[in-house]
């Protein structure tokens, strides 16, 4: 996930400082990417599969996803309830 922010967007800086300050990071186990799976196939065109772990992640942790995509999260929320998408 960390490899398509850092790609020349523009958040690159204020996304090093959250690295830098210490932020959780989240292995991905199989349960994790079969629930992604099941997700994605019922979102239909839109997300990919990236989004669809993004999400899975932050539902199951409570976390808040950070996109400049919201519209493709926005298929994903129906999936979990009390997921948060913040556009950036």
């Amino acid at each position: 996930m960390l490899a398509k922010l850092w790609r020349g967007s523009p958040i690159i800086r204020p996304l090093s400082t959250l690295i830098d300050s210490g932020i959780s990071w989240i292995d991905v186990t199989p349960h994790l990417a079969k629930r992604a799976g099941r997700v994605l196939a019922d979102a239909g065109v839109g997300p990919g599969a990236v989004d669809a772990l993004v999400a899975t992640v932050a539902a199951t942790f409570g976390d808040i996803v950070l996109t400049p995509d919201p519209d493709d999260f926005a298929r994903l929320t129906q999936h979990f309830a009390g997921l948060r998408v913040l556009a950036v």
